[in-house]
């Protein structure tokens, strides 16, 4: 059976299921169909390469991806188990350009957001993997610092971050939640300007991004800026270098301003949420009084409960 015509019988068994084809479009190595089912919707890949006819879906409820895999299932194909097909990280030619997405400090009580992306062609990607590169949560601040930088002299127009300072996040954080939005959507937000600059650098041929909500958001900030590359969403996307680098270069900004901050009220603010954070808020306020805590911290976190 030919691509065309394991296609056409995969649509056809898609019907079967009262599942419809909305739109479709060209991706790299296969096809993007929007679908729906009633009131639900789902993006459905399909892929074709060395290791045949393969599907990726995203979006899709847990009852309706079952249905679409049924339906892929009696085409005589198995879905990929891993959701990240072999044909989009294998085998890329060397113009193949991949944007890379990741962020810092948003589980962190105190210091900033960070929202970095980066872009980098395969035998770029390959140079910064051979540098040591992976997930910053494997790597000693010192470490991080030392790559960023490198990577900065090396690719300096090949990344964008936008950093949200405190302030600057508490004031964005309050005004979404006055629109009843949340962080997913704020990061959606940061996350898709960074994409929307490097596309307008260099043509693109996709992004990555390590998944932090549902598909949709994500999708939908695509479809309504018109940005035709094709996406995937997945978790761990730090298995992907541009993915990674994009983690080192958030998390590198993130303990610069940290520093910063701790130079400014003379203590070293502690990362993360753990109890030292509490103790500290504590002491600051003491010290400086309330108003100053919005400047070191983000304030929806439970840590600032009794402050409010």
């Amino acid at each position: 059976m030919t691509i065309s015509e394991q296609r056409a019988a995969f649509a056809a068994s898609l019907r079967r299921y009262d599942i419809i084809i909305n739109s479709e479009k060209s991706i790299s190595y296969g096809v993007q169909w929007k679908v729906s089912q009633k009131q639900e919707t789902a993006t459905v890949n399909t892929y074709h390469g060395k290791k045949g006819f393969r599907l990726v879906i995203q979006g899709a409820s847990p009852k309706l991806q079952q249905q679409i895999e049924n339906a892929f299932a009696a085409v005589g194909e198995k879905p990929d188990a891993t959701d990240i097909p072999a044909e989009k990280t294998a085998d890329r030619g060397p113009a193949h350009r991949i944007i890379g997405c990741d962020e810092s400090g948003k589980g962190d009580v105190l210091g900033p957001l960070v929202v970095a992306a980066v872009t980098l062609r395969t035998p770029e990607s390959k140079e910064v993997a051979a540098w040591g590169v992976c997930d910053s949560k494997q790597l000693t601040d010192e470490k991080i610092l030392v790559l960023a930088e490198r990577f900065l002299q090396s690719f300096p127009d090949a990344s964008v971050v936008t950093c949200l300072m405190p302030n600057q996040y508490n004031e964005r954080y309050a005004a979404y939640r006055s629109k009843h939005r949340n962080l997913n959507h704020l990061l959606t937000d940061l996350h898709f300007h960074n994409i929307a600059v490097l596309c307008e650098r260099f043509p693109t041929d996709q992004v990555i991004l390590d998944r932090f909500a549902p598909g949709r958001m994500m999708e939908e900030q695509f479809s309504a800026h018109g940005l035709a590359v094709p996406l995937l969403q997945v978790p761990r996307g730090e298995q992907f270098i541009e993915v990674a680098m994009a983690s080192v270069l958030a998390r590198s900004v993130f303990v610069q301003q940290m520093d910063l901050l701790s130079e400014t009220y003379d203590r070293i603010l502690p990362k993360g949420a753990g109890r030292g954070v509490a103790a500290y808020i504590s002491e600051l306020a003491d010290r400086y009084g309330t108003e100053v805590l919005g400047n070191i911290g983000k304030l929806h976190f439970k840590t600032f409960d009794s402050y409010r």
